[in-house]
């Protein structure tokens, strides 16, 4: 039977301490940027948080061959099916914009419009109340 070796206490409370910083850091990001800059340093930083967890909390920094392999291809899916959600999402706006010209297809569907949001003068409907 192969003998486990464990970390010290002081290892783990070394990793424990670096996660809280890291997310200490992007709490701050979070309360003082906005926009798309602040929302790439976030998950920058949360994807380091996982690699702190990852290699160190679960010990894949001292794993061979197979464990590894197997971690590197899942992040490569992973990365793959966030290519396929962003070229979707970025590309949704020209179809939408040329679907009556292209396709000669008039949409019921009209933008809403007024402060009241109201559809030809008609108030939304709620559903599961009376009206």
């Amino acid at each position: 039977m192969e003998s486990v070796k464990t970390q010290s206490l002081k290892y783990y409370f070394a990793v424990a301490a670096s996660i809280l910083v890291l997310v200490a850091a992007a709490l701050a990001v979070h309360a003082t940027m906005k926009g798309p800059v602040a929302s790439a340093l976030t998950l920058g930083l949360a994807g380091l948080q996982a690699v702190v967890v990852v290699l160190f909390s679960m010990g894949l920094r001292k794993e061979k061959g197979f464990n590894r392999l197997i971690f590197v291809a899942s992040l490569m899916f992973l990365g793959f099916f966030i290519i396929l959600t962003l070229a979707d999402v970025l590309t949704r706006g020209d179809v939408a914009k040329d679907e009556e010209f292209n396709f000669s297809i008039k949409s019921p569907v009209k933008p809403l419009t007024g402060s009241n949001h109201t559809i030809d003068g008609h108030p939304p409907r709620h559903e599961g109340r009376a009206p």
